[in-house]
């Protein structure tokens, strides 16, 4: 695992111990792990997006060199 693997994987772990041993409800718990996921979910797609536009860019500046 590379580094960067290695310190999102242990953050996601804290994250997810310390969302199980807070002092809420059951309810309270499942509904902020659904909404931290939704948004996880948003700004992984917003990344993604930007991420393939960066791609996409290059590989036309790179056929338009050849």
């Amino acid at each position: 695992m590379t580094k960067l693997t290695t310190v999102v994987v242990a953050a996601a772990a804290g994250f997810v111990a310390g969302i199980l041993v807070a002092p809420k409800s059951g309810e309270d718990t499942r509904q902020e792990m659904k909404a931290k996921a939704v948004e996880a979910k948003r700004r992984a797609g917003k990344t993604a997006d930007k991420m393939k536009k960066i791609v996409t860019s290059d590989a036309k500046a790179v056929k338009k060199a050849e």
